[in-house]
């Protein structure tokens, strides 16, 4: 999938790729899914509105801890 998007946004479109609860609105069931399925995940599509913004980058070491030592 990252290949994909990757191509998507390199030809200049904008694509998200959304997943879980966002998939299992009955009306995308209905649309895209026999019965007995489920969708796992639903990629969108279209043509950027604004340019994108610049996200900080996220801080690992504030998310790692140190494990206590056994014993």
């Amino acid at each position: 999938m990252g290949n994909f998007m990757n191509a998507v946004h390199l030809l200049g479109y904008g694509a998200k790729m959304f997943g879980g609860r966002k998939c299992q609105h009955p009306a995308l069931a209905q649309a895209f899914c026999e019965d007995g399925e489920q969708l796992v995940g639903f990629t969108c599509i279209g043509t950027p509105t604004r340019a994108l913004q610049a996200r900080e980058p996220d801080n690992a070491l504030a998310r790692i801890s140190a494990w206590g030592q056994a014993g």
